[in-house]
């Protein structure tokens, strides 16, 4: 049913409802906008968690605050590119953007999608928005349809990956017994 909510704990079903009726319920607005055991102690929750956190600095976030967050990284990524990488700085001036135009999420709408012939034009590193110096690892599609699509990784790249992945696993409940391939 499409309409149905339901909250997990550690993989078992602790809440099911309405869709509604849950974004509704205190305790699990409690626990999805920060207030977990590292703000006010596991007592609030009588024990229960209705996720596994990894990172409660940023996966508890209120929304303001995470819309605030992303806001100004978009607008670093958009400095960066527009400063390092040719293809979006003519992009971004045949549109007639610069950079200070975004000022909102929803001027996200406002920027070019890059498309597989970006990519293609532009092989191997001229998307790259960082020095190749600064690239320790580099991923690549097979090229069976046209050139390799080639992604450039920083080593904050990785590290960002890695926190990421830690987050996924964490919310899905793998725990340090388990495998994973």
């Amino acid at each position: 049913m499409a309409n149905r909510g339901y909250v997990l704990e550690n993989g078992r079903l602790i809440l099911e409802g309405t869709a509604a009726d849950l974004l509704e319920n205190k305790d699990v607005q409690r626990a999805y906008l920060g207030k977990i055991k590292k703000r006010y102690g596991r007592d609030n929750f009588a024990g229960r968690f209705f996720m596994n956190i990894w990172d409660a600095t940023h996966e508890c976030m209120l929304r303001d605050e995470l819309e605030q967050m992303q806001l100004e990284r978009l607008q670093a990524i958009i400095n960066r590119v527009h400063k390092n990488v040719t293809h979006y700085r003519k992009k971004f001036n045949e549109m007639g953007i610069i950079p200070e135009d975004i000022c909102s999420l929803s001027d996200l709408t406002k920027l070019p999608l890059t498309t597989k012939d970006d990519l293609n034009l532009n092989y191997p590193y001229g998307m790259f928005a960082v020095p190749l110096r600064e690239v320790v690892r580099i991923h690549s599609s097979s090229g069976t349809t046209s050139k390799p699509i080639v992604m450039g990784y920083t080593k904050n790249d990785i590290k960002i990956w890695s926190n990421l992945v830690a987050r996924f696993m964490t919310a899905a409940g793998v725990t340090r017994d388990d495998v994973v391939q």
